[in-house]
């Protein structure tokens, strides 16, 4: 959460639904980066109704603000937060419905691609005592950790790491991942945007708390429609011993594979994915794939595994990036 926060002056809101046919009392209390509370809110929301919150416009948050909040409600509820930014850029995830003592986030970026893309991510201890986060990196490709950085955080407090400042021992220009490790529950959320002059694409992810052996992505795209969008997905190994992964991709319609990847060191394949290690998987490098292409992808692995995937508008202005985390199945 934020209020005109950074060069950029990025603002968030949040919306949130009743999901029950009787009326919710939601409140929302926000926290400031050190855990103690700078505001609350109260909305009270007829069945299947919704309202929105934004922070901006709120004016127990000061200019420049950078924190967190946590809804409590009477029924069941949905929210999502957007994040803006004063040039145009929009993102947007879920709100999480609890802690976990642990959180992967598959893509970490510096300098990474033409278009230069830097990541940030935010840790929050939503328990009710003091914990110790670690954070573990790992380079693409590479098995031994990168780093790995300690802090303590008090209950409600959160932290935020922005990649090309606070991590720039890894390289000027890197793409990796990072394993949170807490003792109190915790969420997590990482966030994109380029780099590069002229650009302003951002997009923001959901941090995962466990991985399944298979996961789908449901929107695969390869110099799509006028807009020309071209994807590409991450999958990160959370497993303790090194992965045997099988991509396939699907065109609508068909059952049948048009393209099968294989990360399991046999001859003629990929290597294996090593643990807590992520690959990257560009679809604009898929020729077999064709011009135009759109479909899905099934992520089939011996070891657990989360998915990320990510889009860009090639010919579209203003912000056409965004993310969504890919879907666990049960085989």
């Amino acid at each position: 959460m934020n209020k005109k926060f950074g060069g950029s002056q990025w603002s968030s809101r949040i919306t949130i639904q009743n999901t029950t046919a009787n009326p919710v009392t939601a409140t929302v209390t926000f926290y400031n980066s050190d855990g103690t509370v700078r505001d609350t809110d109260t909305a009270s929301l007829n069945g299947n109704g919704s309202t929105t919150l934004t922070q901006v416009n709120d004016t127990e948050l000061p200019d420049g603000w950078l924190g967190t909040a946590i809804v409590n409600a009477s029924g069941n509820v949905a929210v999502i937060a957007d994040v803006m930014s004063a040039d145009g850029r929009v993102e947007t995830y879920n709100g999480f419905t609890s802690g976990a003592a642990t959180m992967y986030l598959p893509t970490l970026l510096i300098n990474f691609g033409a278009n230069m893309w830097n990541t940030s991510f935010q840790v929050f201890n939503v328990g009710a005592a003091s914990g110790t986060v670690t954070m573990t990196y790992y380079t693409s490709g590479i098995a031994t950790p990168a780093k790995v950085v300690t802090a303590t955080l008090l209950p409600y407090r959160s932290i935020s790491r922005y990649q090309p400042t606070v991590d720039s021992d890894l390289g000027a220009t890197w793409i990796g991942s990072v394993v949170i490790e807490s003792t109190q529950p915790v969420v997590a959320v990482g966030s994109q945007s380029s780099g590069a002059p002229g650009k302003r694409l951002a997009s923001i992810y959901n941090g995962v708390a466990s991985g399944a052996t298979q996961a789908v992505l449901p929107t695969i795209l390869r110099y799509f429609g006028g807009s020309n969008f071209v994807t590409g997905f991450q999958i990160m190994n959370v497993g303790t011993v090194n992965a045997n992964v099988t991509v396939e991709y699907f065109a609508p319609g068909n059952p049948t594979p048009v393209m099968t990847v294989y990360y399991d060191g046999a001859a003629g394949h990929l290597p294996q994915i090593a643990p807590y290690n992520s690959v990257n998987r560009y679809q604009g490098n898929d020729t077999t794939l064709g011009n135009g292409w759109q479909g899905s992808v099934r992520v089939t692995s011996d070891q657990p595994v989360v998915v990320l995937g990510s889009q860009n508008g090639l010919n579209r202005t203003g912000d056409a990036a965004g993310q969504y985390n890919g879907i666990p199945v049960t085989p």
